[in-house]
């Protein structure tokens, strides 16, 4: 008995000193326990400084392959877990839920009045749901305006939505007709723009081929782009503008007559080589390539250039005329040209005719010359006079340089549009009939273009320089 005694004594012994050892040990670590309150603590207090939404996950299958949905057991594991009933629920309550503000924001839109700014929130809603045809009072079960939060039902909910879409759909159908409409007026202006700069550049083209052809050259201008590609064009007028020295301009060694593709940009750059450095005409960032691309606007300068050129120097040469300065200006031009229509009024014979309205201008031989209008200007102030648009000035002036030029019998008295359009026509003719090359389109004298009227009064001066000089020529030389 004592042994056995002895024995389990021995036997406790340990245990005891375990459990000291292992109470020890369970005073250094925490449980299972301790670890799970200090985990459920820290969730709460996440939970609590957080924005919670609680998601259900639903299997779209039971066999879990992706994009495979199972309409049955999907709705079975909504019904089977609550919530389609949670959602029928909250719908016969109220589902919706708004603060004030957030409400006021939305629906702004569709207020037929806005609230006063001193008023409440909750004023301001309980205002607007009347508007809406909605009154808050909860025997009608739609809606309900609290201290901070509006409470609408799914149908109202949903007419409001309804209501909300709709008046978006207009307000976005107003603003797109005035885009557009601004887009519209806007490409509309653009057209018309560009078609009134086509016009022009038209017009311009068609003036700037009439003074190439009245150059003499062998080459016949029709259209500038095309025919100027070349290069050919170009070194015939710059030959031929180039005046005394003409025929030492170009040297047509390095130029060639029958050019391939990269000639004919030795040939365009050839061209604009001599006008910088012969004529001296500005033109620093043009080269031969753009006149390849046909570029219009550019070839039009180069042309324009050339053209002002040759008509500064023809002007150079009337510096002779009696009342004319060494250099010729706008004022010298008009004081000639008004000269000359007072020199022809004065020479003719005005004999009374029937009509009150008009006298009859007969010459030396006695036959119908000219019918004066009590109208008829017999003397411009500037290039822009209005009366220049009859054309009959001008028809006067070229009588004066050449009697036999003009036609009376097809001249008008310039009332009408129609009328004006037929003198401008007889004047570019009557211009050529007296050797004077017009430079300018009969639409440009009935809508008195200055800066077209100035180049062709000045021709017209060199013209009349030139047959005085003949004239002087015939009378000194001697007779057989």
């Amino acid at each position: 008995g004592s042994e056995e005694h002895k024995r389990s004594g021995r036997e406790r012994a340990p245990e005891v000193r375990t459990g000291m050892k292992a109470a020890g040990v369970r005073s250094d670590q925490q449980t299972t326990c301790s670890l799970f309150l200090a985990q459920q603590a820290a969730l709460l207090r996440t939970i609590q400084l957080t924005g919670v939404h609680y998601v259900r996950c639903i299997k779209p299958n039971p066999h879990c392959q992706p994009y495979a949905l199972d309409s049955l057991s999907t709705s079975l594991q909504l019904s089977r877990s609550g919530v389609l009933d949670a959602i029928r629920v909250a719908r016969l309550n109220y589902p919706t839920r708004m603060t004030h503000g957030s409400f006021l924001c939305r629906y702004a839109m569709m207020f037929a009045a806005l609230p006063p700014a001193y008023v409440s929130a909750r004023v301001a809603c309980i205002s607007a749901l009347r508007q809406f045809g909605m009154n808050d009072d909860p025997q009608s079960g739609v809606c309900q305006v609290g201290a901070t939060r509006v409470y609408l039902k799914a149908k109202a909910y949903a007419w409001l939505e309804a209501e909300r879409k709709s008046t978006i759909q207009g307000c976005v159908l107003v603003l797109q007709s005035h885009v557009r409409g601004a887009l519209a007026r806007r490409s509309f202006r653009s057209r018309a723009t560009k078609a009134e700069d086509d016009e022009r550049l038209d017009r311009e083209e068609r003036t700037l081929i009439t003074w190439v052809n009245s150059l003499g050259l062998s080459q016949r201008c029709c259209e500038l782009a095309s025919d100027c590609r070349s290069g050919l064009l170009l070194l015939h007028m710059v030959e031929c503008v180039g005046g005394e020295a003409g025929s030492k301009m170009v040297d047509w060694r390095l130029v060639d007559k029958k050019p391939s593709i990269w000639s004919k940009v030795a040939n365009c750059n050839y061209a604009m080589l001599l006008m910088r450095q012969k004529l001296k005409l500005p033109f620093p960032s043009i080269s031969g390539q753009d006149i390849i691309d046909g570029n219009r606007k550019l070839i039009l300068g180069i042309i324009s250039q050339l053209m002002r050129y040759h008509i500064n120097r023809n002007l150079s040469l009337v510096s002779g005329l009696k009342g004319i300065s060494a250099r010729v200006s706008e004022a010298d031009v008009l004081k000639w040209a008004n000269a000359c229509v007072a020199s022809t009024i004065s020479e003719n014979l005005f004999l009374p005719s029937t009509s009150t309205h008009s006298r009859v201008a007969r010459n030396e031989s006695g036959t119908l010359e000219d019918t004066i209008m009590p109208d008829d200007t017999h003397s411009v102030t500037s290039f822009k006079d209005p009366s220049l648009r009859t054309g009959r000035y001008l028809l006067r002036l070229i009588s004066s340089i050449e009697r036999s030029a003009v036609q009376w019998s097809a001249a008008t008295r310039g009332v009408t549009y129609e009328e004006r359009k037929a003198n401008a026509k007889l004047v570019l003719s009557s211009a050529r009939r007296a050797g004077c090359a017009p430079i300018m389109l009969w639409e440009d004298i009935c809508e008195v273009n200055g800066k077209k009227l100035l180049p062709f009064f000045s021709m017209l001066m060199v013209c009349a320089q030139r047959s005085s000089l003949i004239s002087q020529f015939r009378a000194q030389a001697p007779t057989a």
